[in-house]
């Protein structure tokens, strides 16, 4: 696809540049249906169609390092590995590698690096994947894992992991400042003046514990890129962003060809135990209202309530996290277990979290979304409809009236929070009052013998 035909949006191309690594890990599937790639780091965005090495994802950092175009199915042993895909995570951020200081509730203050895996990561994706296979939940596979010599800093910089520390240590200082002023900006005027020993003793304290902690963890983190199977590369916010039917045709006819071939070769659903459906063609308007107004929504959320079923959290339920085909990736922030007591509101959560992503597929009305400015406005209520109803029925929850009220609320309300990431800022009305109407309706059902 060149410039004149939306290359700049989508897909985007990008440079790449082979990186120092040594292979430290590969399961038993490594170099089938492909050979292992040579770990790549990611250097600027190109235009144009014959520059760049690979296929950027527009709304996700990971790289399209092979992908069959809807063509070929793979597994495993475990009844939920069906794979179409596979590519790189860790390739970098998009901008410097820094470090980021995170509080988080149950873990406390810790460190990561935007864009880039280190051991926890690992570790993480590790446990989530004994989960699926205990759940039957087809996502992603890790196929082999190399650890990282050298990282990019700034655009086309290449500097060994030495290096990175010195300048990350050094960077460390402005990272603390900036993580404690923002804690403190709550502070009144009163408490910063009159209580002005204890406020300056207080940051410093705070700056000396985060030199420390900070400083430890990049003398000893180690970077990691992983190879990995999946389902297919692109997920619900790549759909969204289809600008015209050209571009619309090439994506969601790859997804829905893999879903075509997936389906046959295994006689059942993505998901084991459900049923195979009809097979999708793109350019039939119909086969497209049954994939996004039916069978997408559906999955989504069979796969949640089977989550929640299980008391785990989908977390960050959003539209990048979401494949194309309805299930969960990039598993660092899914599966997490959630704390007794708390089981009603962090379900509800993910619950408004997932509907509200879903509906921006046909409620953004823009010149960036052609789905949604030709299927969208007739096919919300259906989707709505799919999503509920499957969930209901393998969660089995069920939901108060006070319940749905809240839910009712935050739905039917205008937002005015960013999607994304901050790359929507416009508010709009996620549901109109009769798709509020059918939704009640589906969640009043389950409420019967509280």
């Amino acid at each position: 696809m060149g410039e004149d035909s939306g290359s700049e949006r989508w897909p985007k191309r990008v440079q790449t540049r082979k990186i120092e690594a040594m292979l430290v890990g590969q399961s038993d599937e490594a170099g089938r249906p492909f050979e292992l790639q040579k770990p790549v780091m990611i250097i600027r965005e190109q235009k144009g169609e014959d520059q760049g090495h690979t296929v950027f994802k527009l709304q996700h950092r990971s790289v399209g390092s092979r992908a069959t175009d809807g063509k070929v199915v793979w597994g495993g042993d475990c009844p939920a590995d069906v794979y179409g895909a596979r590519d790189l995570k860790g390739s970098g951020a998009e901008k410097m590698p820094q470090v980021r200081i995170i509080e988080d509730p149950d873990r406390g203050v810790f460190f990561e690096v935007e864009g880039m895996m280190d051991q926890d990561e690992i570790d993480v994706f590790a446990a989530s994947r004994r989960v699926r296979e205990e759940l039957g939940l087809p996502t992603e596979r890790p196929v082999a894992i190399h650890k990282l010599n050298s990282v990019r800093m700034g655009y086309e910089k290449m500097v060994s992991i030495d290096e990175w520390r010195k300048w990350a240590r050094k960077d460390l200082v402005f990272r603390a400042d900036q993580f404690i002023d923002e804690k403190m900006k709550n502070w009144n005027w009163f408490e910063k003046t009159a209580g002005l020993p204890f406020y300056l003793g207080y940051k410093w304290a705070k700056k000396a514990e985060l030199m420390i902690k900070g400083r430890r963890y990049i003398d000893q983190v180690e970077f990691y890129q992983e190879e990995r199977d999946l389902q297919t590369q692109e997920r619900v916010a790549d759909l969204i962003f289809c600008k015209d039917e050209q571009e619309f045709t090439q994506v969601w006819g790859k997804v829905m060809n893999w879903v075509n071939v997936a389906c046959e070769a295994r006689g059942s659903g993505i998901i084991p135990g459900t049923d195979q459906p009809a097979r999708f063609d793109v350019n039939n308007p119909d086969d497209v209202k049954r994939y996004a107004g039916e069978w997408l929504p559906a999955q989504i959320g069979l796969y949640l309530g089977r989550m929640h079923k299980h008391n785990l959290a989908a977390n960050f339920p959003h539209a990048q996290n979401w494949s194309a085909v309805g299930t969960l990736v990039d598993l660092s922030s899914c599966f997490v277990p959630i704390q007794p007591g708390s089981e009603k509101l962090v379900k509800s959560e993910d619950l408004v979290a997932t509907m509200k992503n879903l509906l921006v597929l046909f409620k953004l009305d823009s010149q960036e979304n052609y789905f949604g400015q030709n299927f969208g406005s007739e096919m919300a209520e259906p989707a709505i409809k799919s999503f509920l109803e499957a969930y209901l029925k393998e969660s089995g929850e069920k939901f108060t009236p006070g319940r749905i009220q809240n839910i009712g609320r935050v739905m039917g309300g205008k937002s005015q929070t960013a999607i994304f990431d901050g790359r929507i800022s416009k508010g709009f009305r996620f549901m109109t009052d009769k798709e509020i109407f059918v939704m009640r309706g589906i969640l009043e059902k389950s409420a019967t013998n509280i």
